[in-house]
């Protein structure tokens, strides 16, 4: 009788530790989708300032607004106009490729990262074409296919 009550308080610990453990994951399953979505969140947040802030260092800046209208109405550049756009383009291009690598690691779906300013129309004018012909050939194939791809073509990700 004894040896019985033990062998059921035996099972009975080891039936309660194992509930223990099962319960300790879901919890840590929990936890990781939380975290999960507040990377994302904040990978989203962090990319939307970066935008915000290409954006204000043209507002702020009375010489890159001029060459940036000039560019946008296509026409031609003072060698100092050229040099800030370009610049200022490859800022941009940092941006870029952060969205890209976000949704190369997973932390990004492509639409998202095209809507948050993947796909701005400064990417698809002649004067960035010529700048990006010099750029892409120190970038890794997978990133140059993405920006001519979806970016400078402008194509949704369900075309």
């Amino acid at each position: 009788m004894i040896t019985q009550n033990k062998s059921k308080l035996r099972f009975l610990g080891q039936l309660f530790g194992a509930l223990g453990v099962i319960a300790s994951l879901a919890f840590l399953a929990l936890e990781i989708r939380q975290n999960t979505e507040a990377v994302k969140s904040s990978t989203i947040h962090a990319l939307s300032d970066q935008r915000s802030n290409l954006t204000a260092m043209i507002m702020l800046n009375d010489d890159l607004l001029k060459a940036f209208r000039a560019s946008r109405d296509e026409e031609e550049l003072s060698a100092e106009q050229d040099y800030r756009l370009r610049m200022w383009y490859a800022t941009a291009l940092r941006v870029q490729k952060n969205r890209f690598l976000q949704t190369q690691l997973g932390f990004l779906d492509l639409e998202t990262a095209l809507f948050i300013g993947g796909n701005s129309r400064v990417y698809r004018r002649p004067h960035f074409a010529e700048f990006w012909d010099d750029a892409k050939v120190n970038e890794q194939q997978e990133f140059v296919e993405y920006m001519e791809t979806y970016v400078m073509q402008q194509l949704s990700v369900s075309e």
